[in-house]
């Protein structure tokens, strides 16, 4: 049995106004003292736990992160999100005492409970949207490896 776990907290909030000109000639300030930097989350997390029995194994693993915002007026966010995936599958090449000891065959499923989630794939100025991509939907993967 092996267990995996990881954690971060974060935060990053900035310490002071910024200054730009404008087209005129004049200046704007940026009021943004003590705001989140964009894309930036307070929480992330993983857990992985994967069993072994013989040349087979099996896996479940979750990945949590906190929202983030895509402004540096923190106007915009994106919502947090879990995921949870699956794995199963026989490893031979791992085992040198398996009956198929030069074969690897792996079904891994990702987004399990087929969850909509975006992530920030950019960040902008105060005044302007901040970008986000969509996440993947569940998704199934074979992979068949061998070593000669």
């Amino acid at each position: 049995l092996r267990l995996n776990l990881a954690g971060a907290w974060q935060a990053l909030e900035y310490q002071d106004n910024y200054t730009e000109n404008n087209a005129t000639g004049g200046v704007l300030v940026r009021e943004i003292k003590g705001r989140t930097v964009p894309n930036t989350p307070r929480l992330t997390a993983n857990a992985d736990v994967t069993y072994v029995f013989g040349s087979w194994f099996a896996g479940v693993n979750a990945r949590y992160q906190d929202r983030v915002f895509l402004t540096t007026s923190n106007n915009q966010a994106i919502p947090g999100y879990t995921l949870v995936g699956l794995g199963f599958g026989y490893d031979g090449i791992a085992n040198r005492n398996a009956r198929l000891r030069n074969v690897r065959l792996a079904v891994n499923i990702e987004n399990v409970f087929d969850r909509y989630w975006f992530y920030a794939s950019g960040a902008s100025t105060a005044f302007s949207n901040g970008n986000f991509s969509a996440g993947t939907p569940r998704a199934a993967y074979l992979t068949a490896s061998t070593k000669v």
